[in-house]
């Protein structure tokens, strides 16, 4: 992770306040970028642990997550139109029939 580098680098010599910069950037991104902070995510299962991890972040920095939750979603709902109906049983398991 790039944050975790330039905190590790900072760190050592007293750098603070880059520190928080670098936090308060990181955080800033993903709820002003969050499409291409998403970009890498290819699963509905990493976009909902996404979904997560934002609220998480929005508890402890004030932020509003429903802009972002709304992007997020976009992006599931992409992923689900990109798969045909006979692929989905894939990720979707299918009911079983009764006998």
């Amino acid at each position: 992770m790039i944050i975790l580098d330039t905190i590790s680098e900072l760190l050592p010599y007293g750098e603070s306040k880059q520190v928080d910069q670098v936090v308060s950037s990181a955080i800033d991104y993903e709820f002003t970028d969050t499409r291409d902070a998403i970009s890498d995510l290819d699963s509905a299962d990493e976009l909902s642990e996404h979904i997560d991890f934002l609220y998480s972040l929005a508890k402890i920095t004030g932020n509003d997550p429903d802009h972002t939750k709304a992007v997020v979603q976009e992006r599931l709902n992409e992923l689900e139109d990109d798969y045909p109906a006979e692929e989905k049983s894939f990720f979707f398991p299918r009911k079983k029939l009764r006998k």
